[in-house]
């Protein structure tokens, strides 16, 4: 009986009152334990590392990107009065993240192609990940496009129409057209977290 109680309760949900009271009952954690703690009202899993919270739905998180420009002379975009500002939700390792930049007045669009920062490091897939896009130029032009995650990238850049045009264009300060304080560049895209 000893022998099946022991093999039976780490594959269950063990409760316990509190985060100390697992610590002692439970000295050395294997991978795939669960617990609830009665306390926070918490459902944790050990991943053979350390306990995580579960979390099916995730929480989403406000996420301020960095901003930069490639393949131009190293000049970079600057915000100035401009809007950006961005959201993301976590739930396992997918990562979903929509995120808007609105250029002001006294922003600067940098020498090259636009690039935001990712708001949780990428896994190493081997595949470049596409989202979707879109370049207001308010009162005037709309440009559809995409959002590309190259492989072992740390941001993800845009693509988008061309006024006039059957060719894509890379995102910049002059494609698809001139900024200014008209423009509104966003984004969604889904991709696999590293952890």
């Amino acid at each position: 009986m000893s022998t099946m109680v022991d093999q039976i309760v780490p594959r269950g949900v063990m409760r316990f009152a509190n985060v100390a009271a697992r610590s002692a009952a439970v000295p050395s954690p294997v991978a795939g334990m669960t617990s609830w703690l009665i306390s926070e009202l918490r459902l944790d899993i050990h991943d053979g590392t350390a306990w995580r919270t579960y979390s099916p739905a995730g929480t989403w998180t406000t996420y301020v990107p960095t901003w930069t420009s490639r393949g131009g002379n190293g000049v970079q975009p600057t915000l100035g009065n401009g809007i950006l500002t961005s959201r993301w939700i976590k739930q396992d390792r997918r990562v979903t993240w929509r995120g808007k930049l609105k250029y002001g007045s006294l922003s600067t669009s940098g020498d090259g192609y636009w690039y935001m920062s990712l708001p949780v490091p990428a896994a190493s897939t081997g595949m470049v990940i596409i989202g979707i896009a879109s370049y207001v130029m308010l009162g005037s032009n709309n440009f559809l496009g995409s959002t590309l995650l190259g492989v072992n990238d740390t941001a993800v850049g845009f693509v988008t129409s061309q006024l006039g045009s059957d060719y894509t264009a890379n995102v910049s300060g002059t494609l698809p057209v001139n900024a200014s304080s008209s423009v509104e560049l966003s984004w969604s895209i889904e991709y696999e977290s590293a952890s």
